[in-house]
């Protein structure tokens, strides 16, 4: 938090907390003053796995968001309020002289400001109003680099300050912001609203989302100490039941529209043949965050999906394609080898791993009496077109295949014939596809990706590069074509298929917002992908896209 100083003539502890200071974080700083908060648990978790080696405690004086949590709570009880703010900051390293004013600043590892709002009915509530934590990663070879196969894509810098505000230092940190209900004033919707549009590095706002904003946007002020409801039954707040009421869905969009970002929303029981995984995968990978919502009877809790891991070992992929099992798919998508999704769950802390079979649908949601996932609301750009994403991946896959089918490849074009030999032996369909779709915004940087050529030493001409950044939009849908041990071994494809983003549904449908693809040995230029293709120099794999934008793993396996 970078506009929040430490309150005057207080002092500022730094509180070393190593293996040679035998210190405790549970019984040392979460459970003495804060009764256990659980998401404080799992930072304080992280940063031991980080080898943290101190952390500062600072009582902070009010500044705008932490007076306005102060008043609304003060509203919402109709009595006063005392309410105590306490930033925690963490470091790798601990000065000698124990003295903060020498922390590194490549050194920090987290930050949290945390709140104490004591009741006038004598209850207390404790919540994280506000966290940034780097990715879990190990300092290896004079650098923190993240851990294996953990891909946390909404990530951005966050600046933060340690001190007075005549004396004081400013720090920079780069991860996912975090925050936590109190069940008063906001709820989880609040919290994972804040999560989802504070870390999207493609989202983010000009100034900072607030639970005060948030309730204005929805003519929320507390005096009648309930949030007015809207009609639908369904409204999502703590697990426990929540005192103010909850959100629906639909005024969570509502605030996403207010804040000029759009979204793709998916009710699972309304659409219960959509794969809720394929739904949100290509979100995730595209850095533009995910609202879930997670249900069973008595349960109606939304988390904010972040990221992702990848299991390459992963037999279920191959499987379903080999033995035709239930779901049957005519193609596979990247989204199989997703063994977890990257989540930040209000109640439990940041950073946590949804596995990713242990919410899906065997049943029409509305009768599943098991935690499932109930709906999706994806946060996007505006401007974007209300196709989703895996509707734009299956459409993009049979397009593909379709020109696998009808063309006839050169004797020299191996891959290309590797991709038709089911067809030479008889059968109607070529070699099952593996699908990866991501949003691209920054066509010179796709374009870019061809600069050391295919695994055959072939080089894409600056003439076709030239064509490419003419004729491609701003921002696009790339569903990237490959085969399982190409992306599971090589992280490679074979080809791409690029789809307009803002195309209209008629367009989409027609086959029009379709404008480029590749395949060794040939390319197809122009809306709806004419005749005639052209040759196209590439005739191996290359590498897959990458934003670039977030940190990658030490190893990916």
């Amino acid at each position: 938090m970078n506009d929040a100083f430490a309150e005057p003539g207080t002092k500022i502890d730094l509180v070393p907390c190593g293996s040679t200071a035998k210190h405790s974080f549970f019984f040392h700083l979460v459970e003495p003053e804060w009764r256990g908060n659980k998401p404080l648990h799992r930072l304080c978790s992280l940063m031991r796995k980080m080898r943290a080696q101190c952390y500062t405690v600072e009582r902070l004086a009010a500044n705008a968001e932490i007076a306005e949590e102060h008043d609304a709570a003060a509203v919402r009880c109709n009595a006063p309020v005392v309410t105590t703010a306490t930033r925690f900051t963490f470091f790798r390293t601990c000065p000698k002289s124990n003295d903060w004013h020498a922390l590194e600043p490549q050194d920090i590892l987290a930050y949290a400001v945390l709140l104490r709002q004591d009741l006038p009915d004598g209850k207390s509530r404790f919540f994280i109003l506000e966290s940034v934590a780097r990715p879990p990663a190990i300092f290896v070879e004079g650098g923190m680099q993240n851990v294996s196969n953990y891909y946390p894509h909404c990530v951005r810098d966050f600046p933060t300050i340690i001190g007075h505000s005549a004396d004081h230092r400013q720090f920079s940190i780069r991860g996912s912001f975090f925050c936590q209900q109190n069940d008063l004033t906001h709820v989880c919707a609040h919290a994972a609203l804040r999560m989802a549009m504070n870390s999207s590095p493609t989202l983010a706002l000009p100034d900072k989302l607030t639970n005060g904003r948030i309730n204005a946007l929805l003519g929320i002020d507390h005096h009648d100490g309930v949030v007015p409801p809207t009609g639908r039954s369904r409204r999502v707040g703590h697990y426990n039941g929540d005192n103010c009421g909850g959100l629906t869905d639909p005024e969570i969009v509502d605030v996403i529209g207010k804040l000029g970002r759009s979204s793709h929303y998916a009710n699972f029981a309304d659409r219960p043949g959509v794969e809720y995984a394929a739904y949100i995968y290509p979100l995730v990978e595209s850095q533009l965050p995910v609202i879930l919502a997670i249900d069973r009877p008595g349960v109606s809790h939304v988390v904010t999906v972040l990221g992702h891991t990848l299991n390459t070992d992963r037999w279920e992929p191959e499987a379903r394609l080999g033995y035709g099992a239930f779901p049957i798919s005519k193609h596979g998508s990247s989204a199989a080898w997703a063994d977890h999704f990257v989540i930040s769950d209000d109640n439990f802390g940041m950073y946590v791993t949804l596995p990713s079979d242990m919410i899906r649908n065997f049943l029409v949601p509305e009768h599943n009496p098991n935690l499932h996932a109930s709906s999706a609301i994806g946060i996007i750009p505006a401007g974007l077109s209300e196709i989703p994403a895996y509707l734009v991946e299956a459409f993009a896959a049979k397009a593909v295949e379709a020109v696998i089918v009808g063309t006839t490849p050169t004797p020299d074009n191996q891959w290309l014939t590797y991709l038709r030999e089911p067809l030479a032996q008889g059968d109607t369909r070529p070699r099952s596809l593996v699908c990866r779709t991501v949003l691209v915004e920054k066509k010179a940087r796709y374009v870019d990706q061809f600069r050391d050529g295919d695994n055959k030493g072939n080089l894409l001409p600056e003439d076709v590069k030239t064509r490419l950044l003419n004729l491609l939009p701003d921002r696009f849908w790339l569903t990237e074509i490959t085969l399982p041990d190409l992306y599971t071994a090589n992280k490679h494809k074979l080809g791409d298929l690029i789809t307009k983003a803002d195309s209209t549904v008629d367009q989409f449908l027609a086959g029009d917002a379709r404008i480029f693809c590749w395949l060794p040995g040939l390319a197809r230029w122009g809306a709806g992908l004419p005749d005639p293709q052209e040759p196209w120099p590439l005739m191996g794999h290359v590498p897959l896209f990458r934003h670039g934008d977030g940190p990658l793993p030490l190893l990916e396996w």
